[in-house]
């Protein structure tokens, strides 16, 4: 054996036995980890893990083994908490959020000598980063910016399901292309004119380079980091030659579209989209000084939304088409449905509401067979405690919502869906068994650490509606295996595909010239939820200044006066219109008697006063007699007196001395 290889031995040997040194005293002031599997001397759960194909269904089988709903897996180096309950996920990515929000470092996905995707957003290290990328989505996927991408959405269903009815062979490949074509329209301004478009290839690649670097158990070098800067060349190392391929795949993923809605904006012929909006407000009007930085984080928001939103659409585009293919008594309820609805046109976004079964199909998608059945995972910054068993500081914490109360809706748990394996959208009629959230990236939606709204469910409704009241989907009776054929219903294809139609004034239960049939309430209870979720992003109750509990056991603002019933109310007063207002003139008058008060005291304005210049003036007094006043007088003599004479020889021309002077 060459000495490299027993340095390496000894290396990994040491830091092994300093990690077990320090969980055994951890555990002796702390407790013990959650129950784990069986475990193996110095390597722990790694042999098992490698092993490990299906990790939501393995981590719910040692849940059920261990008779536990957190248990742990312990790697040379590394803690992972997995939770397999609603209680669980409550109590810890939820109450205790704030020690639960920052995302783990996982060398071969977030060091950028590796794959480098650690500025993604979902990835990201919680701190200021993370919240500039944070408030870049939430400006561009809030609800109302949502809502005006719908044309957008509709036009790119409408063309997709034209070029299936004309090629019914295509039909995968079209729905990725679909997927791709919304995102860089939206997220770039960048239209896919062809099939083979080399952006919507390099996404692919980037992403599933990603999909497979952050898995833990997958390469060594997230168990012994220091490996990450061993070269390429070294023996045992090819990892590190693909850590390289995918990190150039995705470096052209961030670079190319960005560059090229760049010069598109330079020439002033760029459409309007995400980008050009961040680049518009956070690069050329606020011209800050740290440029690099800012262009950064736009990248990698940009990136982030592209990215995480192709996948998510087309896998569960192609779950609801297998759905379909599979439980013909379904596609022929739904088609009943769309004919009873909106007759021979074509399906729009604002028909959601009118179509309860269509939407019930959706729910169903995605907890029949979940997108993404573990979220991205999270880590605990201090050592906690949760039923006695101790986290420590650092571990990395994953939801499991295969078999769970997580997200009641998207899971597969007997006791709380009937037969979950059976695809039956009327399961959602029972209110004992809860609606799903309206996206599959988990529970952790709730949390402070909240996943994006890309709201892949929106892109979905539109081509279930467009799929189903175009095409029936039929499986290969001599092998399942095979996607499907499109029958094909022409009906409501006439005249311009992507023309919208819609007849906003004899909806059923909206006003004159409305698109809707949400009442007000509901749309207000909404609004509110909404308000309520982003206070929670930025305010601590603990020191509001604003925040007043009374002797009644409710809440009022001091700031605007109002009264509030309980914290949500609270909070989400706090994001609206008026409370941000008397915030903003608050701190108008706050920084103006700020500057009044540091600012130095002006001089005094004394008025200058106007003097006639005469110089310093000069005294002569003469004694003299006057003998013609003595006689006037009468008497005898001359009369004596004082002749005082004033001498101004520097007074200026032209001024005389008044009279009596």
């Amino acid at each position: 054996m060459s000495q490299t290889y027993i340095y390496l031995l000894l290396g990994g040997l040491c830091s092994t036995l300093l990690w077990l040194r320090a969980s055994a005293k951890r555990e002796k002031r702390y407790g013990p980890l959650p129950p784990s599997p069986k475990v193996d001397p110095i390597i722990g759960n790694l042999r098992a893990m490698i092993s490990v194909i299906d990790e939501p269904r393995v981590y719910r089988d040692w849940g059920l083994e261990l008779e536990s709903d957190i248990i742990s897996i312990i790697i040379p180096g590394q803690t992972i908490i997995v939770l397999n309950s609603q209680a669980a996920v409550d109590e810890l990515l939820v109450r205790r959020s704030s020690i639960y929000s920052d995302r783990p470092h996982i060398p071969m996905v977030s060091s950028d000598n590796l794959v480098g995707w650690g500025n993604n957003t979902g990835m990201v290290r919680y701190g200021e980063r993370w919240r500039s990328q944070r408030k870049m989505t939430h400006e561009v996927l809030h609800k109302i910016a949502s809502e005006e991408r719908w044309p957008l959405v509709e036009r790119q269903s409408r063309l997709t399901l034209h070029r299936i009815l004309n090629n019914p062979e295509g039909f995968s490949a079209e729905i990725r292309r679909m997927a791709g074509s919304t995102l860089l329209m939206a997220v770039y301004g960048y239209e896919v004119t062809s099939p083979d478009d080399s952006l919507v290839k390099v996404v692919e690649d980037a992403v599933e380079g990603f999909s497979q670097a952050v898995i833990v158990s997958n390469y060594f070098v997230n168990t012994v980091p220091w490996l990450q800067y061993l070269p390429e060349w070294f023996p045992g190392a090819s990892w590190k030659a693909k850590a390289n391929a995918w990190r150039y795949q995705k470096d052209l993923m961030l670079g190319i579209p960005y560059e090229w809605t760049k010069n598109q904006m330079a020439a002033g012929t760029a459409t309007p989209s995400m980008l050009s909006f961040w680049l518009t407000r956070y690069v050329y009007q606020e011209a800050p000084s740290n440029l690099a930085e800012v262009e950064d984080r736009v990248r990698w928001a940009a990136g982030t939304i592209f990215s995480a939103g192709t996948d998510t659409s087309v896998a569960s585009t192609r779950v609801f088409v297998m759905a379909m293919a599979m439980h013909p008594d379904v596609q022929a309820k739904a088609q009943a449905e769309l004919d009873a609805v909106i007759g021979t046109r074509l399906p729009e976004m604002a028909d959601r509401d009118s179509l309860p079964y269509i939407r019930r199909i959706v729910k169903e998608v995605f907890r029949w067979r979940m997108v993404l059945p573990l979220a991205l995972p999270h880590a605990c910054i201090q050592d906690d405690t949760y039923k006695g068993y101790h986290i420590p500081k650092g571990a990395i914490v994953i939801g499991n919502s295969w078999y769970s109360r997580i997200l009641p809706a998207i899971s597969n748990n007997p006791d709380v869906y009937i037969d979950p394996d059976r695809f039956n959208p009327d399961r959602f009629l029972d209110l004992s068994q809860r609606a799903c959230l309206p996206c599959s990236t988990l529970a952790l939606r709730k949390t402070q650490r909240k996943a994006d709204p890309l709201k892949p469910e929106m892109r979905l409704n539109e081509a279930v509606r467009y799929i189903r009241s175009n095409a029936g989907l039929l499986l290969d009776p001599k092998d399942t295996s095979k996607l499907f054929g499109i029958g094909q219903n022409r009906s409501r294809v006439t005249g311009d595909l992507w023309q919208t139609t819609m007849d906003y004034q004899n909806r059923v239960g909206s006003k004159f010239g409305g698109g809707g049939v949400a009442g007000a309430s509901e749309a207000n209870v909404d609004r509110r939820e909404r308000l309520r979720k982003l206070a929670l992003e930025t305010i601590d109750l603990a020191k509001d200044p604003y925040i007043l509990r009374n002797h009644l056991g409710s809440l009022e603002c001091r700031l605007c006066l109002t009264l509030h019933t309980n914290e949500g109310s609270y909070l989400a007063h706090t994001q609206g219109k008026k409370h941000q207002t008397n915030l903003a003139r608050r701190a108008a008058r706050d920084a103006k008697e700020t500057q009044l008060i540091t600012a130095p005291a002006p001089a005094a304005s004394v008025p200058r006063k106007m003097f006639i210049k005469i110089g310093r003036p000069g005294y002569r007094v003469t004694k003299v007699r006057d003998p013609l006043m003595a006689a006037a007088a009468g008497g005898g003599g001359a009369k004596e007196g004082m002749m005082v004479q004033v001498h101004l020889p520097q007074i200026k021309e032209g001024v005389f001395l008044a009279a009596g002077l």
